[in-house]
């Protein structure tokens, strides 16, 4: 729904093939609120394109913590049934390489941001003579044009002194693989042993599908401000709702004042009691058997609490950045040392 009414409002080019299928439903069943209901929608979709997509994530009834946790790790499906990252996901608004604004001719959104060239690309434009008029005009002072203003399908307007001629023939590239797919399908990612079976079979096919796999790949880490991994929704409900319990039981409940270490080996004995599949969510193998006779499993080891540990601190610290700096951020933002977080 939110992506319908991003559609329906702001004609800024953003596109997602999986919901794209779905808008005839849900642009439908926008027509059918009421107005406080569409004031929701407007709020959903405010959030959304201010903090990226899922900012629904941790969205509950429950105000306490604990309730909250509890109902993420009782109820939600087990981690072998959720899907991961989706092909393209709904970016945060300016999360983008620093100095390029794209603009596709179907939508006739405004460029808002300065910029100094700009490079017109068609669907007959073959990209490495792109690349060297690129080359050719990147010193060049004043404003630069490459390419036909009249006939294409992207433009890219580009801030030389904040953009590297690297970041902008990269993101152009990825643009291009984005409307090839948009208009020809995603790639099918096939089981290893298919995609071995190809390869062998037809060298040059199984050639182009890596190439085309690398490129999506490029494309989902570039629509998501250049992050290299993102959580399922699954993994990301639970671990966040345990980051905010641990949170309150430090800085708000903590009347014995224990230590956070203590706060976090008490609730990794209660998850372990009551659910402890939950805990293959920071350790793959944490209930798998650590010997052949089946006595003891890894995560009774020490070396496996100690890693568990470390990454329920690492939640901690998450949760202690977005409430700190008021802001959605991911674990990628804080464990490559807080670049885009404002320190107090």
């Amino acid at each position: 729904m939110t992506y319908a009414f991003h559609i329906k409002n702001v004609a800024d080019g953003f596109t997602d093939i999986q919901f794209k299928d779905l808008l005839p439903t849900y642009d439908a069943l926008l027509d059918t609120l009421t107005e406080e209901e569409k004031a929701v929608a407007c709020k959903i979709h405010e959030l959304t394109y201010k903090y990226g997509f899922l900012i629904t994530e941790l969205w509950s009834p429950s105000i306490d913590s604990t309730e909250l946790m509890e109902t993420l790790i009782n109820n939600h499906p087990m981690p072998n049934n959720i899907y991961s990252i989706p092909d393209f996901v709904f970016t945060k608004k300016s999360n983008h390489p620093k100095g390029i604004q794209i603009l596709i001719n179907e939508y006739k959104n405004k460029i808002q941001d300065p910029w100094d060239l700009v490079i017109f690309i068609n669907k007959n434009d073959i990209l490495s003579k792109i690349k060297k008029e690129v080359d050719r005009s990147w010193t060049k002072p004043k404003k630069q044009f490459i390419g036909n203003h009249n006939d294409f399908e992207i433009a890219l307007y580009v801030d030389r002194e904040k953009c590297k001629i690297s970041n902008a023939l990269s993101t152009l590239r990825l643009q291009i693989h984005h409307l090839e797919e948009y208009k020809n399908g995603p790639l099918a990612i096939l089981p290893k042993k298919e995609f071995s079976d190809i390869e062998k079979t037809n060298p040059k096919t199984g050639k182009e599908m890596r190439r085309r796999l690398a490129a999506t790949i490029d494309s989902i880490r570039l629509s998501e401000g250049l992050i290299s991994k993102r959580w399922t929704a699954c993994k990301s409900n639970v671990r966040r709702s345990i980051g905010l319990y641990l949170w309150d039981r430090v800085n708000i409940l903590n009347v014995p004042h224990k230590s956070r270490k203590t706060h976090i080996i008490e609730l990794i004995n209660k998850i372990k009691s009551q659910d402890p599949k939950i805990l293959d969510l920071y350790l793959g193998k944490f209930n798998e058997y650590s010997s052949d006779k089946e006595t003891t499993k890894n995560g009774d080891l020490a070396e496996y609490q100690e890693t568990v540990i470390r990454e329920m601190d690492a939640d901690y610290d998450l949760t202690d950045y977005c409430i700190k700096n008021y802001e959605y951020l991911t674990p990628h933002d804080v464990k490559s040392g807080g670049k885009k977080i404002k320190q107090d």
